[in-house]
């Protein structure tokens, strides 16, 4: 038996509106108008479009109207000696979308981080640098630091775990360590936890 097809909403003032009143801009709305897009395809896109402006607007408030994202970098230090071999270092971050969901297309046919995604990354950023002043670990240099990962993850569909690592690895570069390029990431365990979904960091030098 065939499935019944759904009729298709055009937009008319009081959907349009509707979409407004959500968070969509004009601009937007007839975008998607002179790709004959109804309002039952426009629906769905709509928290991310809406959120995507919000982080516009907090990352021009943060790094001005330009939005370009700063490198973060430790000092050089040439005699670096490291003072605790032993020293951990302990985080919680909330769970991340994948890269697929992190990069958009440009007109330039290249890749480019959303604005959500620059804001995210900015916001561990500060997760990070306050958690390290307060566990006072020490930034390594030349180092080889084991990464420990446990994924609770916030539903039974299947993650690709893996496909988080990058944001996550290289929100630590240049402020727990000198260059990702030693961090040896190892991801211990996935579990489901729909109630609080999250990924469980450890830092640990490698001996």
């Amino acid at each position: 038996m065939a499935k019944a097809i759904k009729p298709k909403t055009p937009l008319n003032n009081e959907l349009i509106q509707d979409l407004l009143n959500r968070g969509l801009t004009k601009i937007m709305i007839n975008n998607f108008i002179k790709k004959g897009k109804c309002y039952e395809d426009i629906l769905p896109k709509v928290k991310g479009k809406v959120e995507d402006i919000e982080a516009r607007e907090w990352l021009k408030n943060r790094l001005g109207k330009d939005m370009k994202m700063p490198k973060r970098s430790l000092p050089i230090i040439k005699d670096w000696k490291l003072i605790n071999k032993k020293q951990e270092f302990v985080i919680t971050f909330p769970l991340l979308p994948s890269v697929n969901h992190m990069y958009m297309n440009t007109s330039f046919g290249s890749k480019q981080l959303t604005n959500s995604a620059k804001k995210l990354f900015i916001e561990l950023q500060d997760m990070i640098e306050q958690e390290l002043l307060l566990q006072e670990w020490q930034p390594t240099y030349k180092t080889k630091v084991i990464m420990e990962l446990n994924f609770f993850l916030d539903d039974n569909r299947k993650k690709d775990t893996h496909n988080m690592l990058k944001i996550l690895c290289d929100s630590f570069n240049g402020i727990a360590f000198d260059d990702d390029y030693w961090l040896l990431p190892n991801i211990i365990n996935f579990e489901v936890e729909p109630n609080n979904p999250r990924i469980e960091i450890k830092l640990k030098i490698k001996e």
